[in-house]
């Protein structure tokens, strides 16, 4: 099962101008079934730590989590997360609203950390027109 765990404003849920997202499965297999849907007062005014430390917190049994927050923590996340990709310059020259990152790391959730975590993917909102 997949989890998407998002911020309780209207434009995290698709109202108004899209927020930034960042999809940090553990293993990518190419197939999804319907995520468990968490709205989270918490991740509103999170820093880069304070999601990190909501994504140690997820169950081991969850083998995958679509993060949706707000820019500048999703962004300085992804940074911190990522240590190599073929994408990450283009990630830490901008991550702009509406964006997606990819990430894949091994290992439980309580232990994701810094350069844990290989960016496999980033998609700008302009590259889908």
């Amino acid at each position: 099962m997949m989890l998407a765990m998002m911020t309780p404003t209207d434009r995290s849920r698709g109202r108004g101008k899209p927020t930034p997202v960042l999809l940090a499965p553990d293993s990518f297999k190419g197939t999804f079934s319907a995520p468990e849907v968490r709205i989270e007062s918490e991740l509103y005014e999170a820093s880069a730590a304070g999601l990190l430390g909501r994504l140690q917190r997820v169950g081991d049994a969850v083998p995958s989590v679509m993060l949706i927050g707000h820019n500048p923590s999703m962004e300085r996340l992804a940074l911190d997360l990522a240590n190599g990709g073929p994408e990450l310059a283009e990630l830490a020259d901008k991550y702009p609203t509406g964006a997606l990152a990819t990430l894949e790391f091994d290992g439980a959730w309580s232990e994701l950390e810094a350069d844990a975590a290989r960016l496999v993917g980033f998609v700008k909102p302009r590259n889908l027109e």
